[in-house]
């Protein structure tokens, strides 16, 4: 779900075994498992409507794959209890996710946004208990789930004003080493303006679903069109943190004055 924490570095080894130890040790992270989960349930929901305009949608192939699109998409999001929370809490806390960037105001909206998640958070599970268990927490479900969803358009548009914080420091960043024609520095911090771009990309494909769960009665966009943003959300978000490309600052080398 969330775009700035830090990635892990890729191995070098391409052997099968070096590539299954960094399969599992990426998985250690429960945001990275709740990645592959919610992409995986996103691509199935994709196939379904696929099959269902061929054999129709009571085909037992298409209730099949729906079925456990629909329960990988409610697992994916329960396996971020209570890791989820507590990681944004400690994030909100010490600012340990803002990644080297200089600017003050990075600092903030990386905390801030943690401050949403847990909101988020704790609305959104809350509403599932109290949907699965009503008789033991009886709370409005449809009021608490809208309320996540709007904290999470809120988290998609800090990401926005997070990354154009970000760009700014490299603009500086790099009129600076070029007055100084320091070559490496200046191709790191053309590297990162590259990652940071991936990122943005990602920002956009969250932004018209999370509008769309916001609306309740006018359609934005389809829910198949929902779903294929946010496949390609998750492809790119594992392609980025399998690489290791994640938003912290370039490493710059010293310059000896």
């Amino acid at each position: 779900m969330c775009s700035f924490r830090v990635a892990l570095p890729r191995p070098r080894d391409p052997s099968m075994t070096s590539q299954l130890a960094h399969l599992v040790s990426y998985h250690d992270s429960i945001f990275n498992t709740f990645t592959t989960v919610n992409t995986t349930s996103n691509i199935l929901s994709l196939i379904a409507h696929v099959l269902e305009r061929r054999h129709g949608s009571e085909h037992d192939l298409v209730k099949g794959i729906r079925q456990l699109a629909g329960g990988l998409g409610a697992s994916a999001g329960r396996g971020l209890v209570p890791g989820g929370i507590l990681a944004d809490v400690y994030n909100g806390l010490t600012g340990d996710w803002v990644g080297g960037w200089k600017s003050n105001g990075v600092a903030n909206v990386v905390k801030w946004q943690s401050w949403v998640l847990t909101g988020y958070y704790l609305a959104e599970h809350t509403a599932w208990v109290g949907t699965v268990a009503p008789s033991l927490v009886a709370v409005n479900t449809s009021r608490l789930y809208m309320i996540s969803n709007r904290l999470w358009l809120v988290w998609v548009v800090m990401g926005f004003v997070g990354l154009a914080l970000r760009f700014e420091e490299l603009k500086k960043a790099a009129k600076e080493m070029k007055a100084l024609q320091h070559r490496e520095n200046i191709e790191a911090i053309k590297e990162k303006r590259r990652i940071l771009n991936l990122h943005l990309i990602r920002m956009f494909l969250r932004l018209l679903p999370a509008i769309q769960w916001t609306l309740t009665s006018t359609t934005l966009i389809s829910p198949v069109t929902s779903q294929f943003l946010c496949a390609l959300d998750g492809i790119l978000g594992t392609y980025l943190a399998w690489n290791g490309l994640g938003t912290s600052a370039p490493t710059l080398k010293q310059i000896k004055k």
